[in-house]
C-alpha cells in the first residue's frame, strides 16, 4: 500500500483541514476533535473528547432559535437511519455567542456494513472574519466594532445616496437589558463580556453589506442594507432571538 494512503496520514490531514470535524459513537460520545472544530468553537479537544455531544456543549440551534441537540439532532437522525444530512444551524461558541454554520453528517460503518458511529463536518457560513474591518473604519471600541462617530458617518453616507436615489436600508437600535443595573451588581468586565457576546452574534448573524456599530454605553446600531420597512420588524425579532440563546458564565 502506497505510504500516502496509511492511517497515520489520514488522520494528519484530517487534524489540520480548515473545517471542524468529530466523530461520535453510536451513543453520540466523541471520540475524535479536530484542529478546525477547536478553532471554529473554541472548545479545546481534551475538554470535549469523552463527553457527549448532546451534554450542553454546542446547543446547536436553527434559524427560528430551535435546539436541535434533541430529537431532532442531525447526528442522532444519521445513527438512526443511515442517512447523511445536511442543514445551516448556529452552535453556541465557548464564549456564549452564536456562530453561524453548515453541516454535514454521516454514519460510520464498519468492515461488516453495520452503523457504529457517526462523523460530522461543519465550517462557518460567514467567510469575513469577526469582526469586519472596512477601510477608513476609525477606531474600535472593546467589543471590536466600530465606534459611535463611523456609524454616524454610515448613515450620513447611506441618506445621501437614499436622496440620490439609491436603495432604502433600516435602523435597530439594540440595548442590553437592565445594563446599569448589571454593571452595578456585576462590575465593568462582567459588563463588557455580556457586550462582546451580544455584538459578535449580531455580527455572525447580519448579511454582507449590513453594518454593525456603537450607539453609547450598552448600547448599539444596526443598519440593515436594502431594506424594506416591513422586513426591519422581522430581522429585528430574529437578531434578537439569536441573542437569547446566547450566553456568558460568570
Amino acid at each position: 500500500m502506497s505510504e500516502i494512503l496509511e492511517p497515520d496520514v489520514f488522520r494528519r490531514v484530517m487534524e489540520e483541514l480548515p473545517v471542524g470535524i468529530y466523530f461520535t459513537d453510536r451513543n453520540r460520545r466523541i471520540l475524535f476533535w479536530n484542529s478546525g472544530a477547536e478553532r471554529i468553537t473554541g472548545y479545546l479537544r481534551q475538554e470535549v473528547v469523552g463527553r457527549c455531544c448532546r451534554d450542553n456543549i454546542l446547543l446547536d440551534c436553527d434559524h427560528k432559535q430551535v435546539v436541535v441537540c434533541g430529537s431532532c439532532c442531525p447526528l442522532r437522525e444519521a445513527l438512526a437511519d443511515g442517512k447523511a444530512r445536511e442543514a445551516s444551524l448556529f452552535l453556541r461558541h465557548k464564549t456564549g455567542h452564536r456562530v453561524p454554520i453548515r453541516i454535514h453528517t454521516l454514519p460510520l460503518r464498519g468492515h461488516t456494513g453495520a452503523i457504529i458511529g457517526a462523523a460530522e463536518c461543519f465550517q462557518r457560513q460567514r467567510l469575513v472574519p469577526y469582526p469586519e474591518r472596512r477601510e477608513n473604519a476609525g477606531n474600535y471600541t472593546l467589543t471590536g466594532i466600530a465606534e459611535y462617530g463611523f456609524m454616524l458617518s454610515e448613515l450620513r453616507m447611506r441618506l445621501a445616496r437614499l436622496c440620490e436615489g439609491g436603495a432604502p436600508f433600516g435602523i435597530l437600535c439594540v440595548e442590553v437589558d437592565h445594563f446599569d443595573d448589571f454593571r452595578m451588581t456585576r462590575g465593568q468586565e462582567a459588563c463588557e463580556t455580556v457586550l462582546h457576546v451580544v455584538a459578535n452574534t449580531l455580527q455572525n448573524a447580519i448579511r454582507p453589506g449590513d453594518c454593525l456599530g456603537a450607539r453609547s454605553e450598552g448600547r448599539l446600531l444596526v443598519v440593515l442594507a436594502a431594506t424594506a420597512s416591513e422586513t426591519v420588524n422581522r430581522a429585528g425579532d430574529r437578531l434578537r432571538a439569536l441573542v437569547s440563546c446566547s450566553s456568558v458564565e460568570w
